[in-house]
């Protein structure tokens, strides 16, 4: 099944994602949580994924960009993509219905498609005590007074600061006591990342991590365990962390943090360090599919999220302002 897949583009539907649908059973119990935490089985996931990213790059991954059932410019697809937008799939991404595939390449240059420049532009760009959101996405969690480690064994997911920042030496400790910010994107939704401050860029750290491991707490749930475990895994999961430090002083240093989940952990960072960076600029993108992300803040940065940016579940809008640092 995994040969079958590799070989192949994700089509629209009510599917998750194909390889997460056949090891999903497997995840949810105590078997599979050992198994898949294994650095050497987690290695090869990775090569494995690098071997169908070539596919989802190539020409021959466009067939499934058509209207056909399933396909990505069905009448289901296109109204499941407008959902947040309510301009038209045309009027709100780069794009050409008028020529094959729409003017996209390949799957992967159509899942990471590009904003018209009118689309989802940054809100009040010249005041420096916004917080601009860094994601298309769903608010999952606001937690303060996050710790430098906690217990994950408890029901109630908390943040782990020296895991979730790979017990980064020189930075890690300056957010302990801090404030995480967490959303979760849609597979149909917007994948690039975006610039919460402007700033530089001081340090950029991959971390290979885990693809299929959910909370230990979870184990033999029903339903679905892994999206529960959202705050579990930005501990474990692969992920990317970009340290920035903003122009604001009463903001200083926070870290963006891009969380891979299952076989969507393909983490691609388009800055570099040292480079200047101003609010609601790209930071990078995931491919694949939907995935997870983390804004934290130093205990100093005092933050007011402003109404319905801190609803858990509400919908957030990328380079939207979504909060005012107190000064």
């Amino acid at each position: 099944m995994l040969d079958h897949i590799l070989r192949q583009a994700p089509f629209y539907g009510d599917i998750g994602p194909p390889i997460y649908m056949i090891i999903g059973q497997a995840m949810n119990t105590q078997g599979g949580f050992t198994t898949f935490l294994s650095d050497k089985l987690n290695q090869h996931f990775k090569n494995m994924f690098a071997g169908w990213a070539t596919f989802l790059l190539s020409k021959e991954s466009t067939n499934v960009l058509n209207n056909d059932k399933g396909g990505w410019f069905s009448d289901a697809a296109l109204d499941a993509m407008d959902e947040h937008f309510k301009l038209g799939f045309e009027n709100t991404f780069k794009c050409d219905p008028n020529v094959p595939y729409w003017g996209f390449t390949s799957w992967d240059h159509f899942f990471n498609r590009e904003f018209l420049d009118t689309v989802r532009t940054v809100q009040f760009p010249e005041n420096p005590n916004i917080i601009s959101a860094a994601c298309e996405s769903k608010l999952l969690k606001i937690s303060r007074g996050v710790k430098e480690t906690d217990k994950f064994w408890l029901k109630e997911q908390p943040y782990s600061l020296k895991h979730m920042l790979n017990s980064d030496v020189e930075f890690a400790d300056q957010f302990i006591g801090g404030t995480v910010f967490q959303g979760f994107l849609e597979v149909t939704g917007y994948h690039r990342w975006h610039a919460p401050v402007s700033g530089i860029i001081k340090k950029i750290v991959e971390v290979p991590g885990t693809f299929f491991v959910q909370a230990p707490e979870l184990l033999g749930n029903p339903g679905d365990p892994y999206l529960e475990s959202l705050k579990f895994v930005t501990a474990i999961t692969a992920r990317t962390l970009i340290f920035i430090e903003s122009d604001n002083p009463n903001v200083g240093l926070m870290c963006f943090i891009a969380l891979g989940m299952t076989e969507i952990s393909s983490c691609e960072v388009t800055v570099q360090r040292d480079q200047r960076v101003t609010r609601g600029d790209q930071l990078g993108m995931f491919h694949f599919g939907g995935s997870s992300h983390c804004l934290v803040f130093r205990p100093q940065t005092v933050l007011e999220f402003f109404d319905k940016f801190d609803d858990e579940g509400a919908h957030i809008e990328v380079r939207a302002a979504i909060a005012g640092v107190i000064v």
